[in-house]
């Protein structure tokens, strides 16, 4: 067994059994994305292995589920984003369906809480599309041998939520690594009420740079909420908000303007630099 850095591990191929086993010699392969050229990219790195044999594809999510049921591929590589019905939902269907399939993710998606639901869903490998070159078949490896593969830059960043409370300057410092899920972040800022050094009102430094995951509008509402509800023994005051990449610093601005209700002011930067004498400056001209 062979381990490569930042996935989970990476089997070396099969040879092909003298007795045929279909699992070795002719893995029957569908292929769903409604990217065509995408599609075109994904056949042909298959092509690659002369055991894995493409044979159907799929450009929506309900093509998806019926060319499933059709034809019982041994194996399903698919996307997340699909018209009519996406590809989380077309998993669900398609575990009732073709419970023997296994699915391979392929998506655009690294939200902490979208490949966690994929893989609870009883997929075993999720790779993101920008590492699809290096990772796909390795990832098709592993899953046929019933291991799990998820991208480099998923599964080796241990997804972890840390803070300290500086009582004197009535500030906590917050760090978030990795996947990073909104559950987390909620059972977070219930830790910060129950935590009894805090004083009873604090601003806030969230750090986010090495953070992957990806929000959705519904779950920022659902933080927004928490933390609305227990503004009564914790006052929230100033927030700044560093984010690193600008998907995730677009993701904070709309954060931003969700959460204007729960503090006295809130920014997001790109700079931890920066941030820290924003909120400097703003606490002490009591603004």
């Amino acid at each position: 067994m062979e381990k490569r850095p930042g996935s989970i591990p990476v089997f070396s191929p099969k040879t092909p059994s003298a007795d045929g086993d279909r699992s070795v010699s002719s893995v029957r392969v569908l292929v769903v994305d409604d990217y065509e050229p995408f599609r075109r990219f994904i056949c042909s790195t298959l092509g690659k292995r002369p055991d894995l044999r493409v044979i159907g594809e799929a450009a929506d999510g309900l093509e998806a589920v019926r060319k499933a049921e059709e034809l019982k591929p041994d194996l399903i590589v698919l996307d997340i984003g699909l018209p009519t019905l996406n590809g989380i939902e077309a998993a669900r269907r398609i575990r009732q369906l073709a419970p023997e399939s296994k699915i391979v993710f392929l998506s655009q998606e690294s939200s902490a809480d979208v490949v966690q639901e994929a893989l609870h869903l009883g997929a075993l490998g999720y790779v993101v599309k920008a590492h699809a070159a290096s990772e796909l078949l390795a990832a098709v490896e592993a899953v046929l041998q019933g291991e799990q593969f998820v991208s480099a830059g998923l599964g080796n960043l241990k997804a972890s939520i840390t803070y300290a409370i500086d009582a004197s300057k009535k500030l906590i410092h917050t760090r978030c690594i990795g996947l990073v899920t909104f559950d987390d972040v909620i059972s977070h800022f219930r830790e910060l009420e129950r935590d009894p050094v805090r004083p009873d009102r604090l601003d806030v430094l969230l750090d986010l740079r090495e953070t992957t995951s990806l929000p959705r509008t519904d779950q920022l509402r659902a933080v927004c909420e928490t933390i609305g509800a227990i503004r009564e023994s914790v006052g929230f005051g100033l927030c700044s908000i560093v984010a690193g990449g600008d998907a995730l610093f677009d993701v904070m601005r709309e954060f931003e303007g969700l959460a204007q209700n729960n503090f006295r002011a809130i920014r997001v930067f790109r700079g931890a630099t920066e941030a820290e004498e924003w909120l400097t400056v703003e606490r002490l001209s009591g603004r």
